[in-house]
């Protein structure tokens, strides 16, 4: 082999390699962006069942006895929260949620921290991976 087929060899070897590494950064974005998908699904799944237990609730304590109760006997905002007597899953009203936190085990995504709030100055659901 004389130098001339040398360095085509080189050159031939050298354009696969490249090919090569930049197939194998393609592969490996696509798998990120697949695992990603799959947090955000899993995620979402996780906060809307959450939202949809609080959503099934009575609005307040006081109507769920009454869905006729006075706007006067509602929970006052500073007591919003879960009463020392309550405790989750028997939760009656969606302010027993207020401040509401659970950790959520998933196969395939792992553990997922949900947390409710009623406070108008953050989101009501928060969701941590």
């Amino acid at each position: 082999m004389n130098g001339v087929q040398k360095m085509l060899v080189l050159g031939a070897l050298t354009l696969l390699s490249i090919l090569f590494l930049t197939l194998n950064r393609a592969q490996l974005f696509s798998d990120q962006q697949m695992s990603n998908a799959v947090y955000v699904m899993v995620a979402t799944a996780a906060g809307q069942t959450l939202i949809n237990e609080i959503s099934t609730k009575s609005y307040d304590g006081a109507t769920a006895g009454d869905e006729d109760a006075e706007v006067a006997s509602f929970t006052a905002p500073g007591a919003l929260g879960a009463g020392w007597w309550e405790s989750y899953p028997t939760f009656n009203d969606v302010d027993d949620d207020n401040r509401f936190s659970t950790s959520v085990s998933t196969p395939r995504a792992g553990d997922f921290e949900l947390s409710a709030a009623s406070s108008m100055s953050i989101p009501p659901i928060h969701m941590y991976r």
